[in-house]
């Protein structure tokens, strides 16, 4: 599994050089078996090399300063009108860096990811914190592995008595907020999943109709991480037309419904309105529209795309749900 760290210029290791200093990584397990950095042992830095190493490529996102921005909006719209014919204009620039090192990691275990600034030729033991992240794994290695464990579940069903006790829960409810609700809709309180479910809630009418499904995992189906992201700027902005990057926290692994359009010989898709993020992120409760008796639900687990390292979007069917009829109606 890949570390990597983003390098907001292509001169890091150099200017740190400079004064004499070079950067390591660091990366520390909390069960005590450390992985090993390439070419190293467990345990021991990684030093960021002052070239351009094997481990060292160029980032998609360019974030560049305000400055820079404004110069080359202002070459590129002189050029469209047929000025600076002496400025050419179609050269290409490295702006950011992404240095990727492969781990070998133990699912479910605790990490930290560690840069330190040391003197040049200081021992391996050598420390001088300048940044640390940490981070979770999971049991899965891919989102394959992920897939596979939660899509072959069988699919259960079963009464809401008053179904408009779950429509009134907030898309990142507390767990009081989410007890309250299922006692409401005279569903039992849920308890924290211990494994795969899935399950339909219908309703009570004389022809039944599925409210939500939901969906349940020992494992996270949201996770979230600080990634490089255009915010609004501030009001006193010289300009405000300029881009204003921040950290922002946003989800690299999502629930969603899916987008995929109906094949030959299924179900149409069912409408769905909203999908709840229940406390921990183990269990969905997907909220259905009117109509949706004679669908099927089909919801994906999505890694969102890295504009840093460049990857697409991608995207696995987890759960698909026919929603035909409820289970009572099937044993007449």
């Amino acid at each position: 599994t890949p570390v990597r760290i983003a390098l907001a210029t292509q001169k890091v290791a150099e200017l740190f050089g400079a004064y004499g200093k070079e950067l390591r990584v660091v990366v520390q397990s909390a069960s005590g078996t450390h992985p090993a950095p390439p070419g190293g042992t467990p345990g021991s830095p990684w030093t960021l090399p002052a070239g351009l190493g094997d481990q060292v490529t160029a980032a998609s996102l360019h974030v560049r300063t305000p400055w820079e921005e404004a110069v080359r909006q202002m070459i590129t719209e002189a050029q469209a009108r047929g000025e600076m014919p002496c400025i050419d204009g179609t050269g290409s620039r490295t702006d950011q860096l992404i240095v990727t090192l492969p781990y070998d990691f133990e699912p479910l275990t605790d990490y930290l990811v560690d840069v330190h600034s040391v003197d040049v030729g200081s021992p391996p033991t050598a420390r001088n914190l300048v940044h640390r992240i940490g981070f979770t794994t999971s049991r899965f290695t891919t989102l394959d592995d992920f897939v596979a464990f939660v899509a072959p579940v069988s699919v259960r069903g079963r009464l809401v008595p008053t179904p408009g006790g779950l429509t009134t829960l907030p898309d990142a409810p507390t767990g009081g907020q989410v007890d309250e609700a299922y006692q409401a809709a005279g569903l039992t309180v849920p308890q924290a999943p211990r494994y795969p479910a899935v399950e339909v809630l219908w309703s009570g009418d004389a022809v039944p109709q599925p409210v939500a499904v939901v969906i349940e995992s020992s494992e996270p189906l949201w996770r979230s991480r600080v990634a490089p992201e255009v915010v609004t700027g501030p009001v006193d902005a010289a300009d405000p037309t300029h881009h204003w990057w921040a950290p922002v926290r946003r989800d690299w692994l999502s629930l969603e419904a899916s987008t995929a359009a109906a094949g030959p010989g299924d179900l149409p898709r069912a409408s769905v309105t909203r999908i709840i993020r229940c406390p921990g992120r183990t269990r969905a409760v997907v909220l259905l529209g009117p109509g949706s008796r004679g669908t099927e639900a089909r919801l994906d687990l999505v890694l969102a795309a890295d504009d840093l390292a460049g990857t697409a979007q991608d995207r696995r069917t987890a759960a698909r749900v026919p929603l035909v009829a409820a289970p009572w109606e099937m044993e007449d």
